[in-house]
């Protein structure tokens, strides 16, 4: 079987798409663009022409406002391109299909977000000594600022347990020699008395550790896990509920359902017509696929929102919309974008099982998650398989381990991309 699955691919419009900020601003006091605006108000008058010579000024007036706002456009086009490939080399070479898509679709949106990262303060697990509690500390967390600083915000405070004290018994030679200390009731004090030790009356005083805080830890830390465990099986349910409309959306797109500004803007009006029965059967299928993608849609937007976070401004409800599947966006952007969504929802509800396979594993975790996290990322596929050649995608989609509409790496090309029919038709 043939596979080609590096074509295809659109040229990009040769018009700017004004989605940068600081770039429009830049453009705006170009001074080739107000110059060539002025031209063309001169060239486009309506004022009487008194000889050939002045209409023949105005004509070249309108070319040369005409050519100077073409090269303006040209250039705020050529940093839009820098702009984005500057912002897809920053992204790390794991950064998620959806975060690259938004370079196309709201580079503004992700460069404030990645600002807003680049600027929050790192955080790290720190104790501090407890002043007239020898021993004890407060276990807390740190916060270092970017700009400089440091907070400390506690959280427990840890007391060594207190030693028990046990007595001992210490023989000697009856010259003083070799010195022999045990534990008292030891039954070896029989045996070095009978070969002439006598005991000296002073005890050498030594501790043990109580076990009792140890098996306190154990305890805590089976509760705490237990916990934890619920409150993933709450996300898991969660991922399910998700991940069933998210397989109904991958299935309109792959069967080759539009999405796009075109059809966001004739959308309402299909209702209409649909309604008066005014379009084909084929188009109102069309339409009902439509009509369950924007309801699917509609559910994921709110859900983009941090839990705890707050109500959620007009604002940001846009820039979630921006970051989810749309039927405004283009058809490869929402495949990608789902595609996403999808694979990471799954890989995460896949850790979720061996998690709690590993907690109840007597071989295993025991009763606890130590050395969970090293064994899930040695053992947990990634939620992006990658390819080096064609045949290793052959052979993938020959195991049933990637279908239609799954986003897979391109490691030849160094990209992502979706699986369509077509590239498995050849």
């Amino acid at each position: 079987m043939a596979h080609n699955p590096f074509h295809g691919l659109m040229q990009p419009s040769r018009r700017p798409s004004m989605q940068f900020q600081q770039l429009n601003q830049a453009y705006q006091s170009d001074p080739r663009r107000i110059l060539g605006q002025t031209l063309m108000g001169q060239g486009a008058s309506a004022a009487p022409v008194a000889t050939p010579l002045q209409g023949l000024g105005r004509l070249s007036s309108a070319l040369v406002g005409a050519y100077l706002q073409r090269k303006a456009g040209d250039n705020l086009l050529q940093q839009e391109q820098d702009a984005r490939s500057a912002l897809l080399s920053s992204l790390p070479d794991n950064a998620s299909p959806m975060l690259r898509s938004m370079v196309d679709t709201n580079p503004s949106g992700l460069q404030a977000a990645m600002a807003t990262q680049a600027i929050q303060p790192t955080t790290a697990l720190k104790t501090q000594e407890l002043p007239g509690a020898p021993g004890a500390v407060v276990v807390g967390v740190e916060s270092t600022s970017p700009l400089g600083g440091k907070t400390f915000t506690p959280s427990s405070v840890y007391k060594p347990p207190k030693p028990i004290k046990q007595d001992f018994v210490t023989l000697t030679k009856a010259d003083g020699s070799s010195p022999v200390t045990l534990p008292l009731g030891d039954a070896k004090i029989e045996t070095f008395l009978s070969e002439g030790y006598i005991e000296r009356q002073r005890a050498a005083p030594t501790f043990n550790i109580d076990q009792t805080q140890e098996e306190t830890l154990v305890t805590e830390s089976a509760k705490a896990g237990v916990k934890t465990l619920g409150d993933d099986s709450k996300t898991f349910e969660s991922n399910v509920e998700l991940l069933n409309r998210l397989d109904v959306a991958k299935d309109l797109l792959a069967d080759g359902m539009d999405t796009g500004p075109i059809q966001r803007l004739l959308f309402p009006f299909r209702k209409i017509a649909a309604d008066l029965n005014l379009i084909s059967e084929d188009e109102q299928q069309q339409l009902s696929n439509q009509e369950v993608f924007d309801s699917i849609s509609n559910y994921l937007i709110p859900r983009m929102r941090v839990k705890g976070s707050g109500s959620t401004s007009d604002t940001e409800g846009a820039a979630f919309a921006k970051a989810t599947i749309t039927i405004d966006k283009n058809s490869r952007s929402n495949s990608m974008i789902l595609a996403g969504m999808r694979q990471l929802a799954q890989r995460q509800n896949k850790i979720f099982l061996e998690k709690e396979e590993w907690f109840y594993d007597k071989d295993k975790g025991n009763g606890s998650f130590r050395g969970f996290a090293k064994w899930a990322q040695a053992n947990v596929p990634p939620a992006f398989q990658k390819f080096e050649t064609d045949a290793e995608l052959t052979a993938a989609i020959d195991a049933g381990t990637l279908s239609v509409g799954d986003a897979f790496y391109d490691a030849k090309n160094k990209q992502y991309e979706i699986l369509t029919r077509k590239m498995i038709d050849g």
